[in-house]
């Protein structure tokens, strides 16, 4: 029997005595003061330690201020886990089985399993509420990876990669073994070491300059150019690359260096070339 404090009459049932107030008793008291006056206390939020709404007059003031907060509760994902493990018919040998199952994980911190690595690192941040990259260093490999060309830190992949081989794709594209083993796939499937080599590519991109640009080149565009005028007088003084001096003595170098002397040769008839349109 539930009874009302305020004029005495008794109900069977909490719901009874919450419509009675709403009745009797609604130009007094609302049922959310009545409870703060009779039976409870005003709501703080078990995760964040704000307000929460009132819900009834049984239950009182919700446990969480929003449904961020419940999601990040770790009895509450706890209690979940639970419910869905009888609800599956998961009996003490399923459990047992866990552990001679590959490809379960074990959470390190708690020891529960879990199936697959994407399961754990949900647990890992709304459970345990700690970054995945505190986790690794702490529980898997405390040792970070730095950069094979660059020699910066990278970042953390996942918990089963672990840290990126690059810290961007700028450097993954420069690394030398990287190259290497493009140029091998490349070899293996197009037999050529570089895709923009092979008549696919070579057709496409005509087809795809011829349709934008009307010729079959985009370097034989007006616009191009115009822009590599502009790009040279800003970035060396000079309407062409090869009118700078500087970059006259870099390609004589170069080619003394790398090539034949026939190449050198002919960067000499080039050189006239262009004093003759000049």
């Amino acid at each position: 029997m539930v009874k009302c404090e305020i004029c005495g009459r008794e109900f069977n049932r909490i719901v009874g005595l919450s419509s009675h107030i709403k009745q009797r008793h609604k130009n007094e008291i609302t049922i959310e003061e009545y409870y703060l006056k009779y039976i409870g206390e005003n709501g703080k939020c078990k995760t964040c330690g704000k307000d929460t709404r009132f819900y009834t007059l049984e239950k009182g003031y919700n446990i969480f201020c929003c449904s961020e907060c419940s999601r990040n509760d770790f009895e509450v994902l706890k209690k979940r886990k639970e419910t869905r493990m009888k609800n599956n018919n998961i009996d003490k040998h399923k459990k047992i089985s866990q552990e001679n199952n590959p490809t379960m994980i074990k959470c390190k911190i708690c020891k529960e399993w879990f199936k697959d690595i994407c399961s754990l690192s949900k647990h890992i941040v709304r459970g345990h509420k700690i970054k995945l990259e505190e986790y690794y260093l702490k529980y898997i490999n405390s040792e970070k990876r730095i950069c094979k060309t660059c020699g910066k830190d990278t970042k953390l992949k996942n918990l089963r990669d672990g840290y990126s081989t690059f810290c961007s794709c700028k450097c993954s594209a420069v690394n030398i073994e990287t190259r290497k083993k493009y140029k091998k796939t490349c070899v293996e499937n197009h037999g050529v070491d570089n895709y923009s080599k092979t008549e696919e590519f070579l057709e496409k991109y005509k087809k795809t300059c011829v349709e934008n640009h009307g010729v079959d080149n985009y370097s034989k565009t007006e616009e191009f150019k115009i822009k590599s005028e502009n790009t040279c007088l800003k970035n060396h003084g000079v309407r062409h690359a090869y009118q700078s001096l500087k970059i006259r003595e870099k390609g004589k170098n170069t080619c003394l260096k790398n090539m034949e002397l026939g190449m050198h040769i002919k960067i000499k008839k080039l050189e006239k070339k262009v004093k003759i349109h000049v």
